[in-house]
């Protein structure tokens, strides 16, 4: 799998009150019905961290504020390699996420997170998630 075909890809672990963010794609998407970190594909010559603002805006009409990085993952779709790159935010402004691009969105415990039938690439990026909250509790 080369990384360099991989398109390039945030999401956002939206954080508050001890809850995560998650977003149900719609039935004509995609990957449709399934459950994601909402964020998007850069634009060319585009920032990590300013993509996924722009994109959580777009999707979300909301603000973050990326606060930790998270491992990369690449997922090899069957039409598409993805190099996901995820970040914990935190709510700066805009209230409550609109589900703008999305059926659905749900606040929901992190421990919770594989009960949902996340997209593929998500459910590394919840590992890794889940293993990183885990290490901050262990300290």
């Amino acid at each position: 799998m080369k990384l360099k075909s991989a398109i390039p890809v945030t999401c956002a672990l939206i954080e508050y009150e001890g809850k995560v963010l998650i977003a149900q794609r719609s039935a004509q998407q995609e990957r449709g019905g399934y459950w994601e970190f909402p964020g998007g594909k850069l634009e060319a010559g585009e920032e990590e961290t300013g993509g996924l603002k722009r994109e959580i805006q777009e999707e979300l009409e909301v603000r973050v504020k990326p606060v930790t990085k998270l491992p990369e993952v690449v997922y090899q779709y069957p039409d598409k390699t993805i190099r996901l790159m995820p970040w914990r935010c935190i709510l700066t402004k805009g209230g409550i996420p609109k589900p703008v691009e999305h059926v659905q969105v749900l606040w929901v415990e992190p421990q919770a997170l594989m009960q949902y039938t996340l997209s593929n690439a998500d459910i590394e990026v919840a590992r890794h998630y889940l293993r990183f909250l885990s290490n901050q509790t262990d300290e």
